[in-house]
């Protein structure tokens, strides 16, 4: 997902992949973005780890389920296909310095950035927590953060999860 957004933005290809089955997918949330964690500090590189752990996790979940159902437990798992859009898509090329992947699929990505753009993005990563009024503002503000206002209803899961009460 880009910034701003969150793992529910795949929910509708992730619903496509399971309907297909066979596959084995995980749409994790980037550091600072949904449920996860955020980090003391932003780069592609802790990024690419982020999705490093998140598919570490995933593979040995596979393992397990391989193992349990006697099937064969030293088969070996496909290289996986990295699909990111924006922030996404840097982070899966950046995991593609790092680790074996079969391909990586950036929808959306920003090449070039000025050096203002890069400072804003930094003085914005070092700012606190947002707060609102009422949980409408919040929402639709995190709707047009990550590029969806409009585009889905603020009573989904991405406007819900895009929020959090404190």
């Amino acid at each position: 997902h880009g910034l701003g957004a969150n793992a529910e933005v795949w929910r509708r290809l992730t619903e496509v992949i399971e309907a297909e089955g066979g596959w084995r997918w995980v749409a994790p949330d980037l550091p600072g973005h949904g449920r996860s964690a955020p980090l003391k500090e932003y780069s592609s590189r802790a990024f690419s780890w982020a999705l490093a752990a998140a598919l570490q996790n995933e593979a040995e979940r596979a393992l397990q389920d391989e193992f349990a159902s006697q099937s064969d437990p030293d088969q070996e798992l496909d290289w996986p296909l990295v699909f990111g859009h924006s922030l996404g898509g840097v982070a899966g090329l950046a995991l593609a310095s790092q680790m074996t992947v079969q391909r990586v699929v950036g929808l959306g990505i920003k090449v070039a950035w000025s050096e203002e753009e890069v400072a804003g993005l930094a003085a914005l990563a070092g700012k606190p927590r947002k707060l609102f009024e009422d949980e409408g503002s919040a929402v639709e503000r995190a709707l047009k953060v990550a590029g969806l206002w409009g585009l889905v209803p603020t009573n989904s899961a991405v406007a819900k999860i895009g929020r959090a009460h404190v």
